[in-house]
Order: structure tokens, then C-alpha cells, then sequence
């Protein structure tokens, strides 16, 4: 264990950077990169836009309103430490990093209570879907950033080069452009076609995100027998 710890250590601080190009063709990168920009749309929306919508749409005391907010960000941290576990153990027993289907199944199931959002109007169902929206996005949403990030900076092809912090910085980067991109599309469907397009909107983005991870996977299983499988 020490002498891994080392190379790790060695790895991140002697030796050359990777290139930009080798990074971008590491396996994996854009598929992550890409579904963390659905889903940090997505999280960006619920995170700014809850409370507005609780008031404004449903007709939620805005004290409420921000209140029931707030089980977003208390999902976020119980989702965080579930994913990571259940991503460890995974990779525990593959052997080798697996975190596609932690974060695939999560970003799934995630789809009942955003469903539930877009069809309900009792505040005491939307305060638990709210709550379990974040902990079924916000697990994968940290996953993709640290996990998966360290994962595919240690990718094999890089042949010891230092790339770690790159490869956060360009999935943290692609998933900024969702964010950006996802308040102004908000913003344009709640006062074109009101809130529940909004959340047909945001579905949509989930099941983007699924369709890229499922991808990923199916990737994985092609390469089983390889060194290395994301």
C-alpha cells in the first residue's frame, strides 16, 4: 500500500504534464464531460430556481418556499457520501475503476421525483421529492467531479504524465456551459410556456445524461479485458 501511495504521489508531482490532445482522447472523458454538463444544468436550475417556482408557481409562502429549498443542498450531502461508498465498493470488487453504473442508476431513479415536481402541487410531496432529487443528483454530480476525474487522470495511455487536475478542470469546464446555458433556457420556457415545461426541459437533460453513461458502459464491457475500463 505504501509503495502505490508513492507512485500515486510521483505520478502528480515529477515527470511531464500530459498534452491537451492526449487528454482529450482519453476514454471516457467526454462522455463524462458531457453528461456532467446535463447534469449541472439541471442542478443549477432546481438550486436557483426552486424557491421562485415554489412561490410563483404554486403559491408557496416564500419563507416556505425557502425552506423546502434547502432539502436540495441537504440531498446533495447525503448523496455525495452514498455515491461515493457505493462507487468504492463497485470498484472494489470489478477490480478496476467503476463508476458509470453508481452514477447511471442514481441519475435513473432521479427521474421519479423530478417527475413528481413537474406533476404535483402538494407541498408535502414536493418537499420529499426536492430532498431526494438531491441526493440522487447530487451524488453523481461529486462523483463525475472527483472520483472519476482521479480515475482518468491515472488512465494508462497517459503513461505517467501528470493530468489529474486537467481533466477535473475540462469536466468542471464543460459542465459550467450547462449551468450558463441552462438559466437563460429556464428563464425562456417558465415565461413562454410556463413551469411545467420547464421541468419537461430538465427531464430531458436526465435522460441525456443516461443515454451518454449507457454508452460509457457499454464501452466498459467492450473493454473488459483491457488494463483499464472507466
Amino acid at each position: 500500500q505504501e509503495v502505490a501511495a508513492s507512485e500515486a504521489v510521483d505520478q502528480e508531482t515529477s515527470g511531464e504534464s500530459a498534452s491537451i490532445g492526449e487528454i482529450l482522447c482519453l476514454p471516457g472523458l467526454l462522455q463524462y464531460s458531457f453528461s456532467y454538463m446535463f447534469l449541472k444544468l439541471v442542478n443549477y436550475a432546481l438550486f436557483l430556481w426552486l424557491p421562485f417556482y415554489l412561490s410563483e408557481g404554486i403559491g408557496v409562502d416564500k419563507s416556505l418556499a425557502t425552506l423546502m429549498s434547502a432539502r436540495f443542498d441537504m440531498g446533495f450531502i447525503v448523496g455525495a457520501i452514498l455515491a461515493g461508498l457505493a462507487s468504492d465498493i463497485t470498484t472494489h470488487y470489478a477490480g478496476m475503476p467503476m463508476r458509470s453504473p453508481i452514477v447511471s442508476s442514481f441519475l435513473l431513479i432521479s427521474l421519479l421525483p423530478m417527475g413528481i415536481l413537474r406533476f404535483s402541487t402538494d407541498p408535502d410531496v414536493i418537499k420529499y421529492a426536492i430532498f431526494f432529487c438531491g441526493i440522487l443528483q447530487g451524488g453523481p454530480a461529486d462523483a463525475l467531479t472527483s472520483a472519476v476525474s482521479v480515475d482518468l487522470g491515472k488512465h494508462p495511455s497517459l503513461q505517467g504524465k501528470r493530468a489529474t487536475s486537467t481533466v477535473a478542470g475540462a469536466i468542471d469546464g464543460t459542465g459550467a456551459v450547462g449551468a450558463a446555458v441552462g438559466q437563460y433556457m429556464v428563464g425562456m420556457l417558465s415565461d413562454r410556456l410556463g413551469w411545467k415545461s420547464v421541468f419537461i426541459f430538465l427531464l430531458g437533460c436526465l435522460a441525456s445524461d443516461l443515454f451518454r453513461l449507457c454508452k460509457e458502459i457499454s464501452d466498459v464491457r467492450a473493454s473488459r479485458g483491457s488494463a483499464y475500463c472507466a
